[in-house]
Formats: C-alpha cells, sequence, structure tokens
C-alpha cells in the first residue's frame, strides 16, 4: 500500500504544481488552469511516482520526489523562456502549430521542458535508488 500511495502522492503533487504553473504563467483563473496542464501533472506525477515506487529497490521517500518534481517545474520553466527568446522569424513559422496546441490545452515550450526535465529527473530516481540499495 506504501507504494501505491507515494504514486498516488506524486499524481496529485505534480497536479498542483502544473496547474499552479499555468495560473502564474498563462490561465487567468485556477479552474481554466487546472482545465489546461491535468495532462501534464498526469503524467509527470506518474513517471516520478511509479519510478519512485516500482521495482526491487528500495522505495524513495516524499522528500525525494518533491525535490524531484520541483526541478521538473524549473527545467520546464527555463525551457519556456529559453524557446521564448527565439528569433521572431521562428516564432512565425511555430505560430499555426502553437495555436493548434493551445486549443488543445497543451504549451510546446512548457511541454518541452516537462519532457526533458521528466527525462533527466528520472535518471535522478533511478540512480539514487540505486545508491540507497546498495547502503548496507
Amino acid at each position: 500500500m506504501r507504494k501505491l500511495g507515494l504514486v498516488g502522492f506524486n499524481v496529485l503533487l505534480a497536479l498542483a504544481l502544473s496547474a499552479a504553473y499555468a495560473r502564474a504563467v498563462v490561465e487567468p483563473t485556477w479552474e481554466a488552469a487546472l482545465r489546461s496542464s491535468w495532462w501534464t501533472g498526469l503524467l509527470v506525477g506518474a513517471a516520478v511516482g511509479l519510478g519512485a515506487a516500482l521495482g526491487p529497490r528500495p522505495v524513495l521517500g516524499g522528500k525525494a520526489c518533491v525535490r524531484t518534481q520541483i526541478l521538473i517545474l524549473l527545467t520546464s520553466a527555463l525551457f519556456a523562456f529559453v524557446l521564448g527568446l527565439l528569433p521572431r522569424e521562428l516564432k512565425a513559422m511555430d505560430v499555426a502549430l502553437e495555436e493548434e496546441m493551445a486549443r488543445r490545452g497543451l504549451r510546446w515550450s512548457s511541454g518541452l521542458g516537462a519532457a526533458v526535465g521528466t527525462g533527466i529527473q528520472t535518471l535522478q530516481v533511478y540512480f539514487s535508488r540505486r545508491r540507497a540499495a546498495r547502503r548496507p
């Protein structure tokens, strides 16, 4: 039951963080922020939760999961900022894709950051659990 609780905790934490990010960056209300970011929270939370709980190695604690998700949030914000600095020509070329994704509640730059951050943090979780398994 502890493993299932850890996965649920991570999904709820990721939902809250992604909604707070969406509210701070693009959405005018909390309802709109939750509607536009639920998929991100679900994917990131499930990835971190399952990575922290599944397998024969010791389960990671809640603090490590919180740190992991905050780092994913920071990489998402960093990628959004960096991609926002691209030249106008590249931005103009990407307008149709951005508008279509926004209609579906997706943000290209934040999504790319979340994907990269989740990948990096998945490796971090893997190595953290590996070190914990080696300790006597």
